[in-house]
């Protein structure tokens, strides 16, 4: 039985990128129960992150085969998501560096190229690159060769990373645009070599759910190429479709199709009951609140300022109101100390009086479990949002353009009044927002119930068509 491969394994350090891939686990178990599962982390064999991650997933799912990321180099410490990284040298960049030189990469990156020679390129790395590439894989990783020779389909995990564009160039002093930046060969390129590496194997890849924020030139016409050999491609969200059709792609070929941390499949209820009973969180009558900063880029402090402002007084109008606790809670590690100084230390001592502030990180588990027994989780990012909704729980999702256009799944799922431009939203509305959904909760539990019976008769579909291909 031949095995199907996951690629990649997500960050280590937000609570959804570490949910996405057992959610897919769960629904290749349930569809697949026969052929073993393999997944490439997208750490390299010397990263922290490969180590976190393997570790974990050896011991959840001790079935699974996880393997470092096998195009860098064992030996680094590389993060292929972060453009501020030591100068790691990359055979498959090394190859087109040889072949094209550094200038004329450069010139692809910055999208000055001319349409010949960014076709030529293109070329190259769809019908050239893995045959240069394949010494160096022998020679450094021989376990994934063999991998790939018992692998009958190869499924790209959910995520936004296929993307290039919507940013400056980069520049070291402008750290702040690190995640629209337009840094292609380290990263996004990276991201596409398993996908690159399947057609040159003749493996059927599927792309099901995904979301395209930016495919700029000469990156879309690159995307156009590669994903028309995928068998299956599924967009997260409407808009993301529509900048697919833009690269060539048929429309009519490409459906919604749900995030896999809809089916996050670990729990620690017993954790969570522990949790709220230390903080006195009664089950069904408490908030949890999430915030999304200029830590994680996009935006800058003033935009934020407001943002905060927002999250606040709208925390002030709740808990005077309402008298209903709020949990002031991490979807991002980075997010806790920021939720302190912006947001907590900055309430009313009424309003502080009704809120939890956790300060530490928790485990993706914990944080479902939680989120069940919550009455409404307020998140301006989305992942909270997906792993409410699957535990049954109303949610509203104040959010700014730039953190991505996954967002919109919402109107797709038929949730469109629980989305909201934070940019251009008042205190009083998320207020107003929050107390509909507090004062006729049990029709908002049965919109979320309509909107996961969507889901998994997406996802059904998604998994009846993959078999064909094994």
């Amino acid at each position: 039985m031949k095995k199907i491969l996951i690629s990649y394994i997500w960050s280590i350090s937000n609570i959804g990128d570490m949910a996405i891939t057992p959610g897919l686990l769960a629904l290749l178990k349930k569809y697949f129960p026969k052929n073993p599962l393999a997944a490439l982390s997208m750490f390299p064999a010397g990263a922290e992150g490969y180590k976190v991650t393997a570790n974990f997933f050896h011991k959840s799912y001790p079935d699974l085969e996880v393997s470092a990321n096998p195009y860098l180099p064992a030996s680094a410490d590389f993060d292929p998501s972060n453009p501020l990284q030591p100068n790691v040298e990359i055979a498959a960049v090394k190859i087109l560096s040889e072949a094209y030189g550094p200038d004329i990469m450069r010139e692809y990156e910055l999208g000055i190229i001319s349409e010949t020679q960014a076709e030529e390129i293109n070329d190259f790395i769809i019908n050239k690159l893995t045959a240069a590439l394949i010494p160096v894989l022998e020679k450094e990783n021989p376990s994934y060769i063999k991998t790939l020779k018992e692998t009958a389909l190869i499924i790209y995990n959910s995520g936004t990373v296929l993307n290039f564009g919507r940013g400056e160039p980069f520049a070291e002093d402008k750290i702040q645009d690190i995640p629209g930046c337009r840094v292609f060969w380290r990263i996004a390129f990276i991201r596409m070599l398993p996908l690159i590496t399947a057609d040159y194997f003749d493996i059927p890849f599927a792309v099901p759910a995904h979301s395209y924020d930016a495919l700029d030139y000469p990156v879309n016409i690159l995307i156009h190429k590669l994903l028309s050999k995928a068998v299956l491609i599924g967009t997260r969200d409407p808009d993301s479709r529509l900048n697919l059709e833009k690269c060539g792609l048929d429309i009519k070929k490409i459906k919604f199709r749900p995030d896999s941390t809809f089916f996050y499949p670990l729990r620690d209820r017993d954790g969570a009951e522990a949790f709220c009973r230390k903080h006195s969180l009664e089950n069904k009558n408490f908030l949890c609140l999430i915030i999304r900063t200029s830590i994680q880029g996009y935006i800058n402090v003033q935009r934020e300022q407001y943002h905060m402002l927002v999250m606040r007084y709208f925390i002030e109008l709740w808990t005077a109101k309402t008298g209903i606790k709020i949990l002031l809670c991490p979807e991002v590690r980075r997010e806790i100390k920021p939720m302190k100084e912006l947001i907590f230390n900055r309430l009313s001592e009424s309003a502080r009086d009704k809120c939890v502030y956790m300060d530490n990180f928790w485990t993706t588990e914990l944080a479902v479990s939680v989120y069940e027994k919550a009455r409404i989780v307020v998140s301006m990012d989305m992942h909270s949002v997906i792993l409410a909704l699957s535990v049954g729980t109303p949610v509203l999702l104040p959010v700014f353009p730039e953190a991505g256009i996954k967002a919109a799944m919402l109107r797709s799922l038929g949730l469109e009044d629980w989305l909201f431009n934070i940019d251009h939203l008042s205190p009083r509305e998320l207020f107003t927002a929050a107390e509909n959904i507090n004062n006729n909760f049990c029709y908002a539990e049965k919109m979320v119930k309509k909107a996961m019976d969507v889901i998994n008769k997406l996802a059904d579909n998604t998994m009846k068509i993959l078999k064909k291909y094994v």
